[in-house]
């Protein structure tokens, strides 16, 4: 199922279900998470970011999101994949 969602003021398009999904794995979305909590901009009773007023557990889940802090970065690599595959299922399907 692919779906749209807002992070802060940028839309994105995400299938979590499928093989062009445009979200980090469980790992790096654990990692991203704790690195927020840990910060001293992070609002604890509404989980977000007081420096970029994101909803963290949103902002962190999307493969092209970055701190704005730099305390973590895009997944570059990941989203070269994620482009790849959703390429070739293109072309599979047309």
């Amino acid at each position: 199922e692919i779906s749209a969602c807002l992070v802060g003021s940028e839309m994105c398009i995400r299938d979590r279900n499928g093989p062009e999904s445009l979200v980090v794995s469980d790992e790096t979305y654990n990692v991203r998470h704790e690195i927020c909590k840990s910060c001293e901009m992070w609002i604890k009773k509404k989980d977000m970011c007081a420096e970029c007023g994101c909803f963290i557990p949103a902002k962190a889940r999307v493969i092209l999101e970055s701190c704005p802090l730099d305390k973590w970065s895009q997944d570059k690599e990941g989203w070269e994949d994620a482009l790849k595959r959703l390429s070739d299922k293109i072309d599979k399907d047309s």
